[in-house]
């Protein structure tokens, strides 16, 4: 059930990791080399209510818990945290292969060399391989981040077909009514009345394609979300905003030929056929 972790010092310290009960390993207690550190999720459930001091065995090596890190997310969002043992064996069974070292931004190149240089020295046969954290959890959400691009492109496109459809059905409108805007203007209507009129029909029309596509988009949404194990829920602010948003664009699209009719001379308005 857990995952077995062979450290060193000042591992927790590097990775900026906080602890909820006791102390990380120090060097300052040569006991340490026997004893373990664990996490949250692995304390939940060993299930002890004060853990620090406590006996702990793993594979017949009895030794003391010293300490319990909070919960990190090693992996995806798509995992749950998995229970966690951290020790300091030097057995082959846990080796140690991989060095974790926090480094200053301001000349990573040089750094990184320094690395390689004393790294040889230490160990002339060992292959020098390094790479990034920041990298690595780019990786994990690879898929996400693809997925992003794609929903961005498509919208962009959806966007652009659709108010091209409102501009073709506000100018088929404002034919369509030329007449009736021009009597209203005689009966003593403004411009400013005449264009929140004809842009209600337009509101209502964006209105009720967005009452049709919550439903469906929340459906999607909902089960893409499940698949993470760590996950935020799809609140009513999301859909209020993108029917705010949606209408905003509408009304942008369409207010040109709205203007246009509304503005329109009611002499020519009339004499048209």
């Amino acid at each position: 059930m857990f995952n077995f972790v062979s450290v060193d010092y000042d591992y927790f310290e590097t990775l900026e990791m906080e602890m909820s009960y006791g102390r990380s390993f120090s060097e300052e207690f040569p006991t340490d080399a026997g004893n373990y550190i664990i996490n949250e999720t692995a304390l939940k459930i060993i299930g002890y209510e004060n853990p620090i001091g406590r006996s702990f065995t793993v594979w017949k090596t009895e030794g003391t818990i010293i300490g319990v890190v909070k919960d990190f997310h090693g992996t995806s969002l798509h995992n749950q945290i998995k229970p966690a043992v951290f020790m300091m064996w030097e057995y082959e069974i846990l080796p140690k292969r991989i060095m974790i070292v926090r480094l200053n931004s301001n000349n990573i190149p040089a750094t990184i060399d320094y690395i390689k240089d004393r790294t040889i020295q230490f160990s002339p046969g060992f292959i020098f391989d390094y790479g990034f954290l920041d990298d690595y959890f780019n990786q994990v959400y690879t898929n996400e981040q693809n997925m992003q691009i794609l929903i961005k492109y498509f919208t962009i496109l959806a966007i652009f077909v659709s108010c091209l459809g409102l501009i073709g059905l506000a100018s088929f409108m404002a034919e369509q009514r030329t007449k009736e805007v021009a009597i209203r203007k005689v009966l003593g209507a403004r411009t400013m009345g005449v264009m929140v009129k004809l842009s209600k029909e337009f509101v209502m029309l964006v209105l009720t394609a967005n009452i049709i596509a919550w439903p469906v988009a929340y459906y999607f949404m909902n089960g893409w979300i499940k698949s993470f194990s760590y996950r935020t829920d799809i609140g009513i602010i999301v859909f209020v905003l993108s029917a705010i948003s949606a209408i905003g664009i509408a009304l942008i699209t369409v207010s040109f030929q709205i203007y246009k009719a509304a503005n329109a001379k009611p002499a020519d308005s009339l004499k048209h056929e």
